[in-house]
C-alpha cells in the first residue's frame, strides 16, 4: 500500500481508511453505493460521503485529512461519477442536496 495522507492509503485494488485506530481495508469492488450529501452546520455547510458496503457504511467528510485525494481517487475509479458532482451537492447553500453517485448494478441468476 502506498501511504497518500493521514487517513487513507490507497492500493492497486481499493484503500484502507483510518477508523478508530485502525486501518479498515476496502476492496474498490467491495462498494455497494456512494452517496454524497450536505450537513447544514448553521453558518456553514458540510459535504459528505457514505461508502456503503455488505455490512456497514463508511462516512467521512470534506473536513477528513484526504478528502481531496479520495475524491479524485473515486472518480477516477467509477468513471460513471458525474465529474461536477460536488457542485451540484454544494449549491444551492444549506440544502441536503442528496446524491447517489454510485449504485452497484446487481445481476439476477436468470441473467446469465
Amino acid at each position: 500500500m502506498e501511504r497518500n495522507d493521514d487517513l487513507f492509503t490507497y492500493g492497486e485494488t481499493g484503500f484502507s481508511i483510518l477508523l478508530k485506530g485502525s486501518y479498515r481495508k476496502v476492496e474498490w469492488n467491495e462498494i455497494n453505493e456512494i452517496i454524497a450529501y450536505k450537513r447544514d452546520l448553521v453558518t456553514t455547510d458540510q459535504v459528505c460521503l457514505d461508502i456503503v458496503l455488505d455490512e456497514s457504511i463508511i462516512s467521512f467528510s470534506e473536513e477528513n485529512n484526504g478528502w481531496d485525494g479520495f475524491v479524485k481517487k473515486m472518480n477516477a475509479m467509477f468513471p460513471t461519477i458525474d465529474q461536477d458532482w460536488e457542485r451540484k451537492v454544494t449549491y444551492p447553500p444549506f440544502a441536503t442536496n442528496l446524491t447517489i453517485l454510485y449504485k452497484k448494478q446487481l445481476s439476477l441468476a436468470c441473467d446469465q
